[in-house]
């Protein structure tokens, strides 16, 4: 099936809020931010094993765009705005492993691969309803095996 404005959509794919990389920077802040730690350049550099020059235009352009500050003690922050967005795409990346490996069948390799790649490029609306539908189907799932063991023989 054909994308109905196809001109729309990629362009609007290449103006996402986030890169790949980007998103990555920023998960990574979190997680060192939820660890009790104040995040520098040089944690990122350790935690992404990425080149520190790299680290730092990446840090400049997040800066740029308004999703991360730097303090005086040049420790990174992420506002709670901010970690919001970042919450919602590391849900994304287990709701579509969920859904590769338990409803496709996918490896978790492939599903791993496969969610890293698209996890900040959908959006909160296809995220919920993902969301809903896996706690639904998972529920309809508790249903048959409840219902499969009430069946069985009492020994």
């Amino acid at each position: 099936m054909k994308c109905t404005e196809p001109n729309k959509v990629w362009k609007a794919f290449h103006e996402s809020p986030l890169t790949h990389s980007e998103a990555h920077y920023l998960m990574t802040i979190l997680d060192l931010e939820e660890e009790g730690e104040k995040p520098h350049a040089a944690d990122l550099v350790r935690a992404l094993n990425i080149a520190a020059p790299t680290v730092s235009q990446a840090i400049k352009s997040l800066i740029k765009k308004g999703w991360i500050t730097q303090n005086e003690d040049r420790s990174l922050h992420l506002p709670d705005d901010r970690k919001d967005q970042i919450v919602q795409i590391e849900k994304n990346k287990a709701l579509l492993m969920d859904f590769f490996v338990n409803f496709l069948g996918l490896e978790k390799q492939t599903a791993d691969e496969d969610s890293c790649k698209i996890e900040h490029l959908i959006s909160p609306e296809t995220g919920k309803a993902l969301e809903a539908w896996l706690h639904t189907e998972h529920q309809e799932q508790v249903k048959k095996l409840t219902e499969k063991k009430s069946k069985l023989p009492v020994v």
